[in-house]
Order: C-alpha cells, then sequence, then structure tokens
C-alpha cells in the first residue's frame, strides 16, 4: 500500500489534487480511500466521517487486500 513521504514534489501536487476532490465531494476536508483496479479505473470512493475519523476496520481490510 502507497505510503507518502513527502519526499518528492509529485507528492505535494497529490495532496493538493486529494484535498481539492475531498473538499467538491463532501464539502470540506476529510480523509479518504480510493480503490483502483490494476487498469487504474476508481472502483470504490471511501470518504471519512471528518478530517481524521474513517472506519479503520472496512479500510483495514481493504488495505491488506491490496498487498
Amino acid at each position: 500500500m502507497p505510503r507518502a513521504t513527502v519526499k518528492y514534489r509529485f507528492e505535494w501536487k497529490m495532496f493538493s489534487w486529494a484535498g481539492h476532490l475531498s473538499g467538491v465531494m463532501s464539502g470540506e476536508n476529510r480523509c479518504f480511500l480510493m480503490v483502483a483496479d490494476d487498469k487504474g479505473t476508481v472502483r470504490e470512493l471511501l470518504i471519512g466521517e471528518d478530517e481524521y475519523h474513517y472506519d479503520k476496520e472496512v479500510w483495514g481490510k481493504l488495505m491488506e487486500s491490496s498487498c
């Protein structure tokens, strides 16, 4: 599962994009998990209840299944 290192310029671009998407989809800054298939097509978009809160059980299972 990818993690941010904040060492590269593209990561800041991704943070900016993710913040914008969160604002458009939920009206505020919320965490989200985007699940894509091997071709890069988005299959699920799960949005947390607030900036830091999400369903750890559901997201944990999804993260384990993609490793």
